[in-house]
């Protein structure tokens, strides 16, 4: 995970532990930053290896194709009794061998050894010792070789003779329905099997080749909707019987991220005066006859709101200009699409997300204090006549969270600024994860951001700083096309360090060089130096005021901080913390605040979570600072 000042080395584990972790000797540094807090522990984190995949050799006399149409489980049933029969007793109907865990399923990995006492890693599972033989040979199912079928135990011939070719059609599955394979197509992860070996195996064996497959998700590249539907998410281990029993609409809820609640907009003056706002606790009655229009009008701008501009008629977009536009003349040489496009070009403008409408109003009417930033705003509440706590009041803050970000700008909090049109900032999770990158292999935990980790020997990784530009230079379209995850963050890397020990030769043709030293740390102000090799403008700085100025430009930040407890507590339950020992100092790392959502939440991808970008409150993301200070290198600006 992280070592240093954002160096990054990281070991993925188990979702994050409830005991207190095990504590490992950390060496002091110090960071070359003029921001950073210097003596923060290194720690070298090891990233857990899975179980090696189990392949069974076919015994002699089983054809390949065969073979392969034998579930795991069988195939080991078959591999530890490769000539004698086995015992087995008596038959039933609907017995069937309980499928044996597939080694790359499983969703939480053993950690790797490390200097430390850590626990023995998980045993493979084992084959239950072999049933008593049957007394009967029976003549092998279309499909299979005769000398192979002879192979094959008595017990396993009975489970696939008991379940025969012709099996009653499933009723049309229903959303609280669980749907049984089919036997008259062979579905994904099962080709190659012959149709006639494929309908001869009982469901449930049928279910646990299906069980082990996961469609092939590309580096950052959503699933279709097939895929979503009929498949669950690799990560979240959902047994094929309990995926079947839910509804299409719940399948692909659990691929796709959560999302915020819908934002309030507006309604028009009339709704307004008709009906309370949504949550106000207001009955009709008092709405209608206690209130005055004017207070049921502050009672819905009161609240924090989406102000849409509202489109005049077709025929009216046609005739003039958006206010501020062009003029008459311009505006009479464009054509009726120009015309359009100009209109919505101007809602997209002007549409803004009204995050305190109190703050926002005293703004307005005090522009004698020459109020900018919070800092502003306290020096002038301590001088105000009515207290300092009424006066912060008054302007719509809290005196005690404003103390916490003392230079973020006042117009920010009032008004949460929209980035440029065509910006290519995210806007939501889904957008964000797109460009999401992890410092280590996110194989084990069946997520794409990083597949391509090398090599797999390799027990630490100070990937987070390159990781997070190499973020930042996806969305500013600064990427060179055809690497894989783990190139691109050798690539920043190179950036950074304007050194190379290789290069990579995409598809195009062009030869990209590369460092690839994953052991390496870095200090917070060095992610500025890719300024050289880029010619992107890249400058290290500090506060809330630069941090939401370069998101609002449409430019995003690498931020430099420190993990610690409280940091890592706030992340959901979909993916998994790179394990990280912060028991008696944080640990210097860098994540990317890639955007805003329209409503102002931040979205934040840190290269230690598997679960793609999460969205952060400002004071969720103030615990990743030192002293609530934000120190980042804004790219592009």
């Amino acid at each position: 995970m992280i070592i240093n000042d954002g160096g990054g080395g990281t070991r993925p584990s188990v979702p994050r532990p409830t005991s207190t972790p095990t504590t490992r000797p950390a060496a002091n540094t110090s960071s070359s930053s003029s921001g950073s807090t210097g003596g923060r522990h290194v720690d070298r984190y090891d990233p857990p290896r899975p179980p090696p995949p189990v392949t069974v050799t076919p015994p002699a006399g089983i054809p390949s194709d065969a073979w392969h149409s034998i579930p795991p489980s069988v195939q080991q049933q078959i591999a530890t009794h490769p000539t004698a029969p086995a015992a087995t007793p008596t038959p039933h109907p609907t017995a069937a061998p309980t499928p044996t865990p597939h080694p790359t399923a499983t969703a939480t990995p053993t950690p790797a050894p490390v200097p430390v006492a850590t626990p023995a890693p998980t045993p493979l599972p084992t084959t239950a010792a072999a049933p008593a033989p049957h007394p009967t040979t029976s003549a092998p199912p279309s499909g299979i070789p005769s000398d192979a079928w002879q192979s094959i135990p008595p017990s396993v011939q009975q489970q696939i003779l008991t379940h025969p070719t012709t099996t009653t059609p499933p009723t049309s599955p229903t959303p609280s329905t669980p749907t049984a394979p089919s036997t008259h197509s062979q579905p994904p992860g099962a080709s190659g099997i012959p149709i006639s070996v494929w309908n001869s195996l009982p469901p449930s064996q049928q279910a646990s080749i299906t069980q082990s497959y996961h469609p092939t998700v590309q580096l950052n590249t959503p699933p279709t909707q097939a895929q979503m539907i009929g498949h669950p998410p690799p990560d979240l281990q959902i047994p094929m019987g309990e995926w079947h029993s839910m509804t299409p609409e719940e399948r692909v809820a659990l691929w796709t991220p959560p999302k915020g609640p819908d934002i309030l907009t507006l309604p028009s003056s009339s709704q307004q005066q008709a009906h309370p706002p949504p949550g106000s606790g207001l009955s009709l009655y008092e709405w209608q006859h206690q209130m005055t229009p004017e207070d049921r009008s502050n009672a819905w701008t009161s609240l924090p709101h989406l102000e849409v501009p509202t489109l005049p008629s077709p025929a009216a977009q046609q005739a003039g200009a958006p206010p501020n536009s062009v003029n008459i003349h311009e505006w009479q040489e464009m054509t009726p699409q120009e015309r359009t496009q100009a209109w919505s070009s101007y809602v997209a403008n002007n549409t803004q997300y009204v995050a305190n409408p109190q703050l926002r109003d005293y703004l307005a009417q005090h522009p004698e204090l020459h109020l900018t930033d919070v800092h502003s705003l306290i020096n002038a509440a301590a001088k105000s006549p009515k207290g300092f706590e009424a006066a912060m009041r008054e302007a719509g803050l809290d005196p005690n969270a404003a103390l916490t970000y003392p230079s973020a700008n006042l117009a920010d909090l009032a008004v949460v600024r929209q980035p440029p049109v065509g910006s290519t900032l995210p806007t939501d999770i889904a957008q964000a994860n797109v460009y999401h990158l992890v410092q280590y292999n996110t194989a084990p935990f069946g997520t794409p951001y990083n597949t391509s980790f090398q090599p797999a020997t390799q027990h630490f990784s100070n990937n987070c700083g390159p990781a997070s530009l190499a973020m930042a230079l996806r969305i500013a379209g600064q990427m060179p096309a055809g690497l894989n995850a783990e190139q691109q963050i050798d690539y920043a890397r190179y950036l950074i360090k304007d050194t190379s020990n290789g290069s990579v030769t995409t598809s195009p043709g062009t030869s990209v060089p590369i460092y690839d030293n994953d052991s390496q740390r870095l200090s917070y102000d060095r992610i500025a130096n890719a300024e050289q090799q880029t010619g992107i403008p890249m400058t290290y700085t500090t506060g809330w005021a630069a941090l939401d100025d370069s998101l609002a430009n449409g430019h995003p930040v690498v931020a430099a901080g420190q993990i610690t407890q409280p940091w890592i507590d706030q992340f959901p339950d979909r993916g998994n913390y790179g394990s990280v020992d912060v028991t008696k100092d944080p640990v210097g790392h860098f994540v990317a605040v890639v955007g805003k959502t329209t409503d102002g939440q931040y979205l934040v991808s840190d290269p230690m979570w598997t679960g793609g970008a999460v969205t952060m409150s400002r004071e969720e993301l103030m615990k990743f600072f030192a002293n609530n200070y934000p120190l980042m290198t804004t790219v592009g600006q």
